[in-house]
């Protein structure tokens, strides 16, 4: 029998299992069933990327009893830090950062992150924010709030006792601004037509108010720490108004205040003018 098999493969020249194993290799693999293949693995892929769910371009993520914490997000591009939840201060790099499909919060840290479309659509341009806030930083923590920035903010109305000095303890960003160090004050934007007033204008406004007298040190002092400003208003006028009443008219910043106060230093009222 082995030698009837060797005959038989000298005669064919060709081993004939491997002839028929070879045939069915060239069959398997045809230029048809190779196309077929590339397509099936084509829809495959097309299937299992569809089926993966879209990144967020806006999260909020907040890092629970100062613990690390990760938030799926689209981080192609600029990711920012657009609106401070915690009373901790974000630092990028130190408390939040980003990674590849992620980002990541840690020690108290908590905001609202954007990126993506969310950034370019102008969303957190400062336009869409209002023009005058009030913000307070608790516990002397650095805070922010969302305020159109767009031209120059100043403040209003400070409320807290420490001054608040602008890129000191308060400032502005793209879309907010932010206090720290115990400031606490109503920040309003300029208009795009008109201005801070200046001292010149201050002072021929100041000099309109007539006084008729000098009100006791008591009142002048209950009107200071009634207003809370954190220092001293300029005095406008002082007029008697009945006996042992008097109206101190006290200007903080460009804005001014009506108390009406007894001698004793007991306010009775306390009203914006302009």
């Amino acid at each position: 029998m082995t030698r009837w098999f060797e005959i038989a493969k000298n005669e064919g020249g060709r081993d004939p299992v491997a002839k028929k194993s070879t045939r069915a290799q060239a069959i398997l693999h045809t230029p048809k069933d190779t196309t077929m293949y590339r397509i099936r693995l084509l829809l495959t892929c097309t299937f299992l990327f569809a089926a993966l769910p879209a990144l967020a371009d806006e999260v909020t993520c907040e890092s629970v009893k100062n613990r690390r914490a990760e938030c799926d997000m689209n981080t192609r591009g600029e990711v920012r830090l657009v609106r401070q939840l915690s009373r901790t201060t974000c630092i990028e790099n130190t408390n939040w950062g980003v990674n590849r499909s992620s980002i990541w919060v840690d020690r108290g840290c908590a905001g609202v992150f954007a990126s993506g479309d969310s950034l370019n659509s102008g969303a957190y341009s400062g336009a869409e924010g209002p023009d005058q806030v009030t913000c307070e930083s608790i516990d002397s923590r650095r805070v922010e709030c969302d305020m159109n920035t767009r031209g120059r903010v100043v403040v209003a109305r400070q409320l807290s006792r420490t001054r608040c000095i602008e890129n000191t303890n308060w400032g502005a960003n793209r879309s907010s601004i932010w206090v720290d160090g115990g400031c606490r004050a109503e920040f309003a934007r300029e208009s795009a037509g008109g201005g801070q007033p200046s001292r010149a204008d201050i002072a021929r406004e100041d000099a309109q108010y007539d006084s008729s007298g000098r009100a006791p040190s008591a009142a002048i002092r209950a009107c200071n720490k009634f207003a809370d400003q954190g220092y001293d208003g300029t005095i406008i006028s002082q007029n008697a108004m009945k006996p042992g009443w008097w109206e101190v008219v006290l200007r903080f910043e460009q804005y001014r205040y009506a108390c009406n106060v007894s001698s004793r230093g007991q306010v009775e009222s306390f009203n914006k003018i302009n």
